[in-house]
């Protein structure tokens, strides 16, 4: 795995039970803007992410998925530059068979930032989480993540014709392509 000269801050955002107050909340506003500028991207029209109560429906995903919930933290800056998280997990806490994986980055983080943080958090994924094996899900013409799978050691595994709609996404046909990828860790 190539390294670069930092190391990227994954710092957990989700529901502390014990308190029900969200750990990291500082942060939830600008995952909120960035999930709001890329929910085309990352959500079907089942899921039902309306920009415009970005907040609320940032809080309801944070919550489903705590505590596999994190901001990534660009260390130079102290920058939000994008967030990542984990659903679908099979297995249990002690040891995951296999988890699916979302991530979403600032433009401005694409690259060398981006790529670092992929090999970090697989690196994260197989020795503290224990995870095994991890699946992705891309929407055919979502381009971005489609090139950075690859370059963090995905293997494109097989594509979903016509599988979801996404009317943001593909207005003129908006049943959607989903490409899957998998990594074995």
């Amino acid at each position: 795995m190539a390294k670069t000269d930092f190391t990227p801050i994954f710092s957990p955002v989700f529901l502390d039970e014990s308190s029900g107050e969200f750990v990291n909340f500082s942060l939830i506003p600008e995952i909120a803007e960035l999930l709001s500028n890329n929910s085309d991207k990352l959500f079907d029209d089942f899921f039902g992410f309306d920009p415009a109560c970005g907040l609320q429906k940032t809080l309801d995903l944070i919550r489903s998925q705590s505590p596999y919930f994190w901001a990534i933290i660009d260390p130079q800056t102290n920058q939000l530059a994008g967030f990542v998280y984990l659903y679908d997990l099979v297995g249990s806490k002690e040891l995951f068979f296999s988890a699916s994986i979302s991530c979403c980055f600032r433009r401005k983080f694409w690259g060398k930032f981006a790529l670092q943080s992929g090999f970090e958090f697989l690196r994260f994924a197989k020795n503290q989480l224990r995870i095994f094996k991890i699946n992705a899900e891309v929407f055919a013409k979502n381009a971005f993540p489609q090139r950075f799978l690859p370059a963090i050691g995905f293997k494109y595994s097989h594509t979903r014709e016509r599988d979801t709609l996404n009317t943001r996404l593909c207005p003129k046909s908006p049943l959607c392509d989903v490409k899957v990828y998998t990594l074995t860790l």
